[in-house]
């Protein structure tokens, strides 16, 4: 028995994907290769910077390379790398840190609860760091809109199918932190994280096997020795 027609239109997609280019503030681009290499580049053209954000759950994000067709992810080790496989490595908390930079954070950490931020250093390599304070400018990225998709999302709807034959290397399906591994028990631990708020600090509940540990993309801030995030005001 055929299955419920797809109802999909590109409006009701764009919620779930933002084809971007990830802009480092020291100058670079991130690259996605074909060979699974993660390289920065100065070059704003470069095919291999044109990357698809996947929404997967609040502030959770897996950006996918659209020429490479792999994602960006980072080991339990830290170290950068790029997969077809959909795994909870390519999972990242997206925040902001002061003056609105994008911050990018592992969603899996290290058996201390730490994670890795993405980094790009004034050379263009990238890497994932764990860091105590977030004010770092390697850290910073602007998550810049393409052109072609500003005008995309002035479009009225489009068909699925006129979407799919023009969009054929995009991850446009919908994907859920369970499409890459990730247990619902981190999903709460991410939202449970303490955070100091005008001198006062949440209950800090204990953290389950590999948990997610990020800040928030609701304020801005700064990470403390503790692992703790503290806003200004």
């Amino acid at each position: 028995m055929a299955g419920p027609k797809s109802s999909l239109t590109f409006s009701s997609l764009q919620k779930y994907t933002r084809k971007r280019q990830l802009y480092a503030k020291n100058g670079f681009y991130i690259a996605i290769n074909a060979t699974g290499e993660v390289t920065g580049t100065s070059d704003e053209s470069c095919l291999n910077a044109v990357l698809q954000f996947l929404s997967i759950g609040p502030d959770l994000i897996a950006i996918w390379g659209l020429k490479a067709k792999k994602y960006l992810a980072v080991d339990n080790k830290g170290k950068i790398f790029a997969t077809e496989a959909e795994r909870k490595e390519c999972v990242f908390r997206e925040f902001f840190g002061k003056n609105f930079y994008n911050i990018f954070r592992t969603c899996h950490s290290d058996a201390d609860g730490k994670g890795w931020y993405l980094s790009v250093d004034e050379n263009g390599r990238i890497s994932a760091e764990k860091v105590s304070y977030s004010d770092e400018p390697r850290l910073h990225f602007i998550v810049k809109t393409l052109k072609d998709q500003e005008e995309n999302e002035a479009k009225e709807k489009v068909p699925a199918d006129t979407l799919k034959s023009q969009n054929s290397n995009k991850r446009c399906d919908k994907k859920t932190a369970k499409d890459f591994g990730l247990p619902s028990s981190e999903i709460v631990w991410i939202m449970q994280q303490p955070y100091h708020f005008e001198g006062s600090t949440s209950s800090t509940p204990s953290p389950p096997s590999s948990s997610c540990v990020s800040g928030s993309s609701a304020s801005t801030g700064e990470w403390t020795g503790s692992g703790e995030y503290s806003t200004s005001v």
